[in-house]
């Protein structure tokens, strides 16, 4: 493993051809990183071997210090591992499967992570570094983006109600629910109706499927969560992975047409299945970060609907739509109940009559609601910004990875130690010589500056070394081990001083 002297200043950033933000790297090289980016072919959710090697050539011939990257990526964390190099990974979803393999828990990784209860359970299963840290966003790239839509915005609005995102539109209920049982398919649906359209601190998804269901579905998929996930329960698993999908399906679907019987509804999605959809919705396809600022900006109202998996976090998505001065009317989440002031900054929903009601009121409110939106978007452009959070990040990983090298330091001392009490105890006429032969080893000049004893030996070994060389008596003959040389030493020293003082 590398030895850390310094702070961390060369920094590998890694996309993966699913993730390719830049923010993170534009804004660690304004703090005065020197940010190198690879793009190594990697995909999030498997580990590529050929991947791996790539990497540890890169940190080899680049001296890199720490690699960086959004979410967890499994092919990281084993390079660098065998490296022996720190490794930050920014978690935006929750769950993330593979942050409950056994790369997950190396002890270079640094897993910071958006959600409170997603943390406390990482934490559970043994993972050493794992911090919350909110997602945050560009604010010096939005405030340009935001600042050009402004001076090209034409007066007015484009949609009254938009949302951003997708229908989980996958297929859950043909693939698994009809290859249950009626009971199992009745407890499914019972636990769907429990959380429909709910959000509250009281309420979660997890817990609701019986053991039944999840043995089902375990069978169906052939034990694939204890193979490939084994720190993840099976129920855990299924009820994040599957039951929060076919909700999200359901909520999705049931809202967006619900409003759009009476409003005007727009869609943004790269889902090529929307015909559960009514045709009074505007389905439009998904578009770049700049344009969707566009988007947010000139929408009344962005509406936010949370997967029931993410316990307290706040998505992505809540941030970008408040620094570039969008409405955001979302469902309650713990930690935007923290984050923001409700009804100041951002609009809270905890279940469809409330979102009903929200929509009526801010569609005809138009001052109040711009000037939410206004408190809002400076909230975020002030607290929840990649160069405060990236700071954060960097100032607990120089502490941690400080704190490990003064334990590598305090191992190495001992095993120092060893060796000098055997040497000390020879009594032959060398061991003054091998004595001197370790301790001026550069390897032990940081364990010698740090502990005086180890140096108060050196310095006795090349005196007692020069005094067998002249053939004059050794004043410290009779020393056996370590805390001899320090006592006959201060004796020395306070015989001298004595001598100096005239005593």
């Amino acid at each position: 493993m590398k030895q850390v002297t310094d702070e961390i200043v060369r920094i590998l950033y890694i996309q993966t051809n699913e993730i390719s933000l830049l923010d993170i790297p534009r804004v660690l090289d304004t703090q005065g990183y020197e940010v190198y980016q690879g793009n190594f072919g990697l995909h999030a959710e498997k580990y590529e071997a050929a991947g791996c090697r790539r990497i540890i050539s890169a940190i080899e011939d680049l001296d890199i210090q720490c690699a960086v990257s959004y979410d967890f990526i499994v092919t990281i964390a084993q390079a660098c591992f065998e490296a022996g190099i720190p490794y930050v990974a920014w978690v935006y979803d929750a769950p993330q499967k593979e942050l409950y393999t056994h790369f997950a828990m190396y002890p270079c990784n640094y897993i910071f992570a958006f959600d409170k209860m997603q943390v406390r359970r990482l934490k559970e299963t043994g993972i050493k570094h794992v911090v919350h840290m909110p997602l945050a966003v560009d604010g010096e790239k939005v405030k340009m983006v935001t600042d050009t839509i402004g001076k090209k915005m034409k007066s007015g609005y484009q949609s009254q109600i938009t949302f951003i995102g997708q229908l989980y539109n996958k297929g859950y209920e043909d693939t698994y629910l009809k290859q249950m049982d009626e009971h199992c398919r009745h407890q499914v649906h019972q636990a769907i109706d429990t959380c429909f359209l709910k959000w509250n601190k009281n309420l979660s998804v997890y817990g609701l499927m019986s053991e039944k269901c999840v043995e089902a579905l375990g069978e169906m998929e052939g034990r694939k969560v204890q193979r490939y996930y084994p720190y993840m329960s099976e129920q855990f698993f299924y009820e994040a992975l599957f039951l929060c999908r076919i909700l999200a399906n359901r909520e999705r679907i049931h809202v967006l047409n619900k409003l759009a019987e009476q409003y005007e509804v727009t869609f943004y999605t790269n889902d090529e299945n929307t015909k559960q959809l009514s045709d009074k919705v505007k389905v439009k396809p998904g578009m770049s970060y700049d344009v969707l600022s566009h988007v947010y900006r000139r929408s009344k109202i962005n509406l936010n609907m949370t997967l029931h998996c993410i316990e307290t976090g706040v998505p992505q998505r809540v941030l970008d739509v408040m620094a570039a001065g969008g409405f955001m009317l979302s469902n309650y989440q713990e930690e935007l109940e923290e984050m923001f002031v409700p009804g100041e900054e951002i609009v809270l929903y905890h279940n469809e009559k409330e979102l009903e009601e929200c929509v009526a009121y801010y569609l005809t409110h138009e001052e109040e609601r711009e000037q939410i939106a206004r408190k809002g978007r400076e909230k975020v452009l002030q607290k929840y910004n990649f160069h405060e959070a990236l700071m954060k990040v960097f100032q607990y990983v120089n502490q941690e990875e400080r704190n490990r090298q003064e334990s590598y330091i305090d191992i190495q001392a001992e095993e120092l130690r060893k060796q000098v009490n055997l040497l000390l105890a020879q009594k032959d006429e060398q061991r003054y010589q091998r004595l001197c032969a370790l301790l001026t080893d550069e390897k032990y000049e940081t364990i010698l500056r740090k502990f005086t004893d180890l140096h108060t030996v050196r310095l006795m070994a090349e005196f007692s070394r020069n005094e067998a060389v002249g053939g004059r008596i050794c004043i410290f003959e009779d020393v056996d081990n370590i805390q001899q040389a320090e006592h006959k030493y201060a004796s020395l020293q306070h015989a001298l001083w004595r001598i100096e003082q005239g005593l």
